[in-house]
């Protein structure tokens, strides 16, 4: 028997809704297939006349607090940005035909007409990070490594103004001393001060995003009737090759590569792709 929540859309049924689009001057036709309300999900088909460009954007900002237990933490140390906190996230997408030989029956209109290029354009901000400590308890509080709960060092500067963000591999990042954030910010509690450290929670902004996807395709008809269909594509990923710092090798103040970063995104990725349609 079918699952009773798998909803199943006959796009070819629904009617194409004409929508003017003042941005190019011209209608647009689109299908709306899913509008989900709780998680904010929309797809829909979008018809594109030849030659215009449709960009689409989301830039939405946030903030989140940290919770401790169910309860909001407001002491000091503990008030700070949720781990999954980005204070900007931006996302762009285009679709654009390529207005060039759309019209005529000769080669040259067969080969060349008709291309559709598009991408998606995606950055944003860090996330951010707590940094520990370890080998010294200064508070008594019993706590060891690998716990749910942490050690945490003083904290005498902002570790983010005026950050150094250099990185390089790490043969290179432990010789020369790279780091991400301003290392120097961090510092172990005072001898003889019984206290556990001030620093809070994810004090520390972590890189960033930035990233461009492009794609080129066209089809062609290799039937008179038009029922067989040859698809050509081609999808670069990181198109730019930008270089996007992922994770840091240690935030604990105690390693010897605290702070520097150790990880990396995903260089381009090139992808070739042909396929019949019938």
């Amino acid at each position: 028997m079918p699952d009773p929540k798998l909803k199943v859309i006959d796009s070819g049924a629904l009617p194409w809704e004409e929508r003017p689009n003042e941005k190019i001057g011209r209608s647009l036709y689109r299908k709306n297939l899913i509008e989900d309300p709780d998680t904010g999900m929309e797809v829909r088909l979008v018809r594109y006349p030849a030659g215009a460009i449709n960009p689409r954007h989301t830039h939405p900002c946030a903030h989140g607090m940290y919770v401790l237990e169910g309860t909001l933490a407001t002491h000091d140390g503990e008030y700070g940005p949720a781990p999954t906190d980005r204070r900007q996230v931006l996302t762009a997408n285009y679709v654009y035909t390529l207005p060039f030989f759309n019209h005529g029956r000769g080669i040259l209109n067969s080969a060349v007409g008709g291309w559709q290029v598009s991408g998606i354009v995606a950055a944003y901000t860090g996330q951010p990070t707590t940094i520990t400590t370890s080998g010294v308890d200064p508070a008594g509080l019993g706590i060891g490594n690998g716990g749910p709960a942490s050690l945490r060092p003083d904290q005498i500067c902002d570790p983010n103004k005026g950050a150094p963000h250099t990185y390089g591999g790490s043969a290179q990042s432990a010789s020369q001393g790279l780091a991400w954030f301003n290392t120097a910010c961090f510092a172990a509690v005072p001898q003889g001060v019984v206290r556990p450290g001030n620093a809070g929670r994810y004090t520390v902004r972590g890189p960033g995003f930035f990233n461009l996807d492009t794609s080129i395709m066209k089809n062609f008809n290799i039937s008179k009737e038009g029922q067989w269909k040859l698809q050509l594509r081609a999808e670069t990923f990181n198109t730019l090759n930008w270089v996007n710092p992922n994770g840091f090798a240690s935030a604990n103040n105690t390693a010897t590569n605290f702070g520097q970063i150790s990880s990396f995104r995903a260089a381009r990725r090139i992808q070739l792709g042909a396929k019949i349609n019938f």
